[in-house]
């Protein structure tokens, strides 16, 4: 399976340079295994933060990153493996077109920069929203096929 991935697998236009410009730490809930030989083959040396999967006598095993209740919620979830010391990026049809762009949230001054198209460059919406070290959020709140920005507050 991992070969197949490497070989048909592409990466969207202008990530390379959104990862050069940005250098972001890539939650995902799938698994390390399939994420990082694709990493790999496009010579990014990014931290990633997924799952795990092993193989046993018995058959497959996973792990989950993150087996702590989160301080928000109370179950295990993906806002405990968000950086505290960098951006992180979304990707989001921010302009209601039917197709995903990407986003980057900078924590420390919880500010969003959007893009409408996948190509490279600044964002070309800015909104600071929430406060410095909130977790950013991504949904489509009103049903309207637009994804829009928000903030968890830590406690």
């Amino acid at each position: 399976m991992v070969g197949w991935l490497v070989d048909h697998v592409e990466l969207r236009p202008g990530f390379h340079e959104l990862a050069d410009a940005h250098r972001p730490t890539i939650v995902s809930s799938n698994f390390r295994q399939l994420i990082g030989p694709i990493l790999e083959r496009e010579g990014l040396e990014l931290e990633v933060r997924a799952n795990e999967i092993a193989w046993h006598p018995d058959g497959w095993r996973a792990r989950f990153r993150n087996g702590e209740a989160c301080g928000t919620c109370g179950e295990p979830c993906k806002r405990a493996d968000l950086p505290t010391n960098g951006n992180v990026v979304y990707v989001g049809d921010w302009d209601g077109d039917g197709r995903d762009s990407v986003g980057v949230f900078d924590p420390a001054t919880a500010t969003f920069y959007l893009r409408n198209t996948n190509t490279t460059g600044v964002g070309e919406v800015s909104a600071s929203f929430g406060n410095p070290n909130d977790w950013p959020i991504i949904g489509d709140w009103n049903g309207d096929h637009i994804d829009t920005i928000g903030v968890v507050h830590r406690s």
